[in-house]
């Protein structure tokens, strides 16, 4: 989630929700959800939130990851039904859907990007020696 649950100057009363959070919510249903419904035969998604540095700050994370799941229940109470699990409660899930066949993905998941235009392509590498080699030529070079 890119973009954190924004307040109203008097929360405190009662039944205030953030300013945003029906923004949020169709950013978040509309990437998570819409897109993959097409993709899978059944209705079981495993969104996995966070990246490298994601937990530098885990408190506000983790916050706005609770509002996000309390909003989505609450709103779409009867749609939606999200809740922190784990990898295994999911497969478990998934396995028990009727007719369900897992895919199988042949080759790789490179090149990754974690933003647009921002690739990790060559990030693991077969050829250690020649990034070495790379490297100390690059600094001779440099002024």
């Amino acid at each position: 989630m890119d973009e954190p649950f924004i307040d109203n100057k008097h929360q405190a009363e009662i039944n205030r929700q953030p300013i945003n959070v029906e923004k949020i919510l169709r950013k978040f249903i509309n990437q998570y959800i819409n897109k993959r419904i097409p993709t899978q035969n059944h209705r079981h998604f495993l969104v996995m939130m966070g990246d490298d540095y994601t937990h530098s700050v885990p408190d506000s994370f983790m916050l706005n990851t609770e509002k996000l799941i309390n909003y989505l229940n609450k709103i779409y109470s009867g749609v939606i039904n999200a809740f922190f699990s784990t990898p295994s409660c999911y497969f478990k899930a998934v396995t028990e859907v009727k007719n369900f066949t897992p895919g199988v993905k042949h080759d790789d998941f490179f090149p990754y990007a974690t933003k647009p235009h921002t690739y990790w392509a060559g990030y693991f590498t077969s050829k250690p020696a020649i990034k070495g080699l790379l490297r100390k030529t690059s600094a001779l070079l440099q002024v």
